[in-house]
């Protein structure tokens, strides 16, 4: 009977390969798919929650032309960030703290925060029973798989609070974070293409070069170039430093996983794959013009060895890196060597915006990281992250938003015990 229940376990597992991967995804192999679909499920959730706090309060905070984005938040949501990021933090703190104690945080607690102190701000995240069970089948665009809701994305990730009745549930509350920062991105700028790429071109492009220019590690740092090539007006890479004689290319890019690749269709992943490649070819054609708009005054290199040029996405994919590359040499004008090839690989990273800040913040060099990789992994180009060494945070300014955030919570727990919410 055991061996019976054994053979059964394992031809399901079997059979779960080719339910995984049906025919909309015929170009891609078992572990293609596999790998993204389990990493953009799991990696999120471990990354640090402060650096994304410290990520969205910074963008959600930002008050400058021509965006003007603070208050294109408040008018949609009826209160600041600073609302969302302490209902966030101190949810996020107290289950922490349930969770590994035998404290159980009382009724109370939950009841003030959500209906008296951050009344808009947990509107703005709860939503209905029925209108989650909706929002869940439109993301599996109807689909009845199994695997699709395994891996799809959740009504979860943009609501905390689901209601039912006069009732309301906190069913994860693991996903509070991802609930105040990249999903209210996503709602801020859903429809509104316009204000997506505003946001990148003058909010997250100041906000990466600051955090690598207050990183101290580097000779020079500089914002994006105008130049003349072949007649036409360009723009350089986003951000350019300089460490001794290496250089450093940098472009910031707000791509996304789509909602497609998450149940595994095909056009979805393919046209990912040419976005992402895409940027990689004009990072190519980039640095081999950068004689056309060098603005270093120390003294550079003139060898290629010594460039590095990172595409900076706003959220990783971890589809195979191999896919890029190979679609970047086909996107380049000029037929590619193999030599040629091997340098591009080698020399122009994809990294998410997270590896840029856990570098930056912890005080350590993109450059080296970046020489590091190339010199550990060999030939092997499957899926090479740019991976901060360090841990001990360095940012001055990320320091003190810690403290800051400590400050509120310690405040906001004080505000509790005044009002008998521990009792």
């Amino acid at each position: 009977r055991n061996e019976n229940r054994f053979r059964t376990m394992l031809n399901s597992i079997w059979n779960a390969n080719s339910f995984l991967l049906n025919e909309s995804c015929a170009d891609f192999s078992f572990a293609d798919v596999f790998f993204p679909l389990t990493m953009m499920t799991q990696v999120p959730i471990q990354e640090s929650y402060l650096i994304k706090l410290y990520r969205y309060r910074y963008v959600f905070t930002d008050h400058s032309s021509p965006v003007d984005l603070g208050s294109v938040f408040e008018e949609k949501f009826g209160v600041p960030y600073q609302d969302f990021l302490l209902l966030a933090e101190t949810l996020y703190s107290f289950f922490a703290i349930q969770e590994s104690s035998d404290i159980v945080i009382p009724d109370k607690v939950l009841d003030y925060l959500i209906l008296k102190r951050f009344p808009k701000a947990t509107q703005s995240l709860l939503v209905s029973r029925d209108e989650y069970v909706r929002l869940q089948r439109k993301y599996v665009d109807g689909s009845e798989d199994p695997y699709k809701y395994v891996y799809s994305i959740r009504p979860s990730y943009q609501y905390a609070f689901v209601s039912e009745g006069n009732v309301f549930y906190f069913p994860l509350p693991h996903l509070i974070i991802q609930n105040v920062t990249s999903s209210l991105m996503y709602r801020i700028t859903e429809g509104n293409n316009q204000l997506r790429t505003d946001i990148g071109k003058h909010i997250w492009e100041k906000y990466v070069c600051e955090i690598i220019e207050e990183s101290g590690v580097y000779d020079e740092v500089y914002p994006e170039q105008s130049y003349v090539f072949s007649g036409s007006k360009s723009l350089s890479p986003d951000v350019l430093t300089r460490q001794g004689k290496h250089i450093l290319f940098l472009d910031s890019k707000s791509t996304v996983p789509s909602i497609g690749i998450r149940i595994l269709k095909e056009y979805a992943i393919k046209r990912h794959i040419e976005a992402v490649a895409e940027n990689i070819a004009k990072m190519y054609n980039q640095i081999n013009r950068f004689k056309y708009y060098n603005p270093f005054k120390g003294k550079v290199s003139s060898d290629r060895n010594d460039y590095w040029g990172v595409v900076v996405v706003l959220e990783d994919s971890f589809i195979s890196r191999d896919f890029y590359y190979k679609k970047a040499r086909e996107m380049v004008k000029e037929e590619m060597s193999d030599v040629e090839f091997e340098w591009m690989r080698a020399h122009i990273k994809v990294a998410s915006l997270y590896d840029i800040e856990h570098i930056s913040l912890t005080g350590q060099s993109i450059i080296d990281v970046c020489r590091e990789a190339a010199e550990d992994q060999g030939t092997s180009y499957s899926f090479p992250r740019i991976l901060a060494k360090k841990t001990t945070m360095k940012s001055v300014k990320y320091l003190d938003f810690i403290e800051s955030l400590k400050r509120d919570f310690a405040e906001l727990v004080y505000e509790l015990e005044r009002e008998g919410c521990f009792k």
